[in-house]
């Protein structure tokens, strides 16, 4: 999985890169939202079977 969060060539998203608080945050959501998806996805094929 490959995931654009900014460009380093583009000035505000180089200050959001920078930040540990933005990353922690993003990191975070995006964690929670895989897993959301593999929850959703599994327990739905779960019951096919």
């Amino acid at each position: 999985m490959l995931i654009e969060l900014g460009y380093v060539s583009n000035k505000d998203d180089l200050q959001s890169l920078m930040s540990e608080n933005w990353r922690s945050k993003t990191v975070g959501a995006v964690a929670k939202s895989i897993d959301g998806y593999f929850s959703k996805h599994l327990v739905s094929a779960g019951a096919a079977n």
